[in-house]
């Protein structure tokens, strides 16, 4: 019996081992199925969605496809509606319609408010699409029937400031077989990426001889009107733009239609034009294209949709020649440092041979296009103001009564709040140390910034202070009591020290610098003394 019982015990606990033991090895066989389905399930790329242009944008949407991956038509752009956050794709005159009148926005974006920081703009407009240089003027005739159409755009050396920026005023005007019609002050001015923005008007209409109206007139800033561009630095196909708002006053807009144009007219023949589709929303219908040539450095042609009654660039003249005088070149002929050698339909090439800080014989290669200058390192500025076949006019100046030249080694730091910076990494608007008018030291911002070529026989004083302080500087850039650094001597004050040693030795820099501070008096510490700007 007890044989009979052992057995049977024998046999259920090995039963129940080998049932362990099965259930053991099942569970690890499980948890090993379980990490491949993981594995597996990782492995598993999603179904990828083909975007299709020719889909409606709602479809796309519902399909899956991201807002930012919908794919419009050629020549329509996507816009989010403000009802219902859902895609719809328009044409660009119609998304600014809709994102201005807050029916959509723009991935999110606010309506058209631009933010304008006065410290970001200029009055002085080079680009080469839009150049204004002060006294030239832009010609232009059209036939209105059996009548002659004359506008005269020129650019006045004034300025007007708007909404703290300082713009360049441009006097329009349109004469009707000879009789004054109109008369317009448009306020213009560029931003640091070369931007150029129009900032309002002051128009008038004429009859007779005296004023029947002023409609079309209006400010930046002004009762919530807003500036737009005129001409982007670096246009592109298809971009759509307002050039102004004043709701229900002023709301022309554009479009960039091509890049590559080729316009003949009265005054030339021109390529690599810039061609602009142009409209008024608040006139229903009316389009017109407007050409900007690099070689005018503004529109040398408009036409109605239909091509008729084109207004034609007839004459590029010079106004005013205010503190100048004009000088003509052709190919391989001298004015002061420049010395001309190619005249293209755009730009003159050639050498300019500085005059300061040294008179060099070395030419360095220059290529102006209009509005651009060369000089002789200070006193002379020759400004490319007209090309016409093969000669090219300048606009030439004098400055007498500077202190010549821009000449700070590279090798200067400048006291700023954040500690001393080398004067090349310097910014406009950086912060730094300056003195104001009653000797207490302040933090002021750079207004601008000076870097000048320097020949490689230049020569720059090398003076050392009794406390160890030293500078390297061209000999005629001014110290802070107004003397020379090229006339002082050895036992002279300069800011408070004695000076041990003064002599002058050659510079192995390529460029010279300065900078000019925010406060009045124009001072700044170089390398912890205190000088002041040779800059304006």
């Amino acid at each position: 019996m007890k044989t009979l019982q052992l057995s049977i015990f024998l046999i259920t606990c090995i039963t129940l081992g080998t049932i362990s033991t099965l259930h053991s090895s099942y569970s690890q066989t499980q948890l090993s199925l379980d990490e491949q389905l993981e594995q597996a399930r990782q492995n598993i790329q999603p179904a990828k969605i083909v975007v299709d242009s020719n889909s409606p944008p709602l479809k796309q949407f519902k399909s899956g496809i991201s807002i930012q991956d919908i794919k419009c038509k050629e020549n329509l752009q996507i816009v989010i509606k403000a009802r219902d956050g859902l895609p719809a794709c328009v044409k660009p005159e119609t998304k600014i319609k809709l994102i201005e009148r807050g029916w959509a926005n723009e991935n999110g974006q606010p309506i058209y408010d631009p933010k304008i920081n006065p410290n970001d703009y200029t009055s002085e407009i080079n680009n080469k699409l839009f150049t204004l240089i002060p006294g030239t003027a832009f010609v232009y005739e059209s036939k209105i029937e059996d009548s002659i159409e004359t506008n005269e755009v020129s650019v006045t050396n004034m300025t007007k400031v708007v909404m703290g920026v300082e713009t360049i005023q441009v006097w329009d005007r349109v004469w009707l077989d000879g009789e004054l019609v109109e008369e317009t002050l448009d306020w213009y001015a560029q931003d640091k990426s070369g931007n150029v923005w129009y900032f309002g008007e002051d128009s008038k209409e004429y009859e007779s001889g005296k004023v029947i109206g002023t409609e079309g007139s209006w400010q930046a800033g002004v009762d919530s009107a807003k500036p737009g561009i005129v001409m982007y630095a670096e246009p592109k196909i298809g971009q759509a733009y307002r050039q102004e708002y004043y709701k229900g006053i002023a709301e022309d807009m554009a479009q960039v239609v091509s890049i590559n144009e080729k316009v003949n007219v009265p005054f030339g023949n021109f390529d690599n034009c810039i061609k602009t589709k142009d409209w008024n929303p608040l006139v229903s219908g009316e389009v017109e294209f407007k050409y900007y040539c690099p070689q005018v450095g503004g529109v040398a042609l408009e036409e109605s949709q239909d091509g008729s009654n084109p207004t034609e660039l007839v004459d590029l003249k010079i106004n005013d020649q205010e503190n100048g005088n004009l000088v003509t070149l052709k190919e391989s002929q001298r004015e002061g440092s420049l010395l001309v050698k190619k005249i293209s339909q755009d730009s003159v090439s050639g050498e300019n041979f500085p005059e300061y800080p040294i008179a060099t014989n070395t030419g360095f290669p220059i290529t102006l296009h209009l509005g651009e200058s060369a000089s002789n390192g200070c006193t002379v500025v020759l400004t490319l103001v007209k090309i016409s076949g093969n000669t090219a006019t300048f606009l030439k100046k004098e400055y007498n009564d500077r202190p010549c030249p821009i000449c700070l080694s590279e090798y200067t730091v400048i006291d700023t709040p954040k500690g001393a910076i080398n004067v090349k990494e310097l910014k406009e608007g950086t912060s730094i140390f300056t003195q104001d008018v009653s000797g207490n030291k302040i933090i002021g911002t750079i207004l601008k910034t000076g870097k000048a070529i320097v020949p490689s026989t230049h020569k720059m004083v090398h003076i050392i202070l009794d406390d160890n302080r030293e500078l390297y500087v061209s000999p005629n850039h001014p110290t802070a009591d107004g003397r020379l650094f090229g006339e002082l001597l050895i036992g002279d004050t300069l800011d408070n020290s004695k000076i041990k040693s003064v002599e002058l030795v050659p510079y192995i820099g390529t460029h010279t610098y300065d900078i000019l501070p925010s406060d009045q008096t124009g001072f700044y510490w170089a390398n912890g003394i205190l000088i002041k700007s040779t800059l304006k």
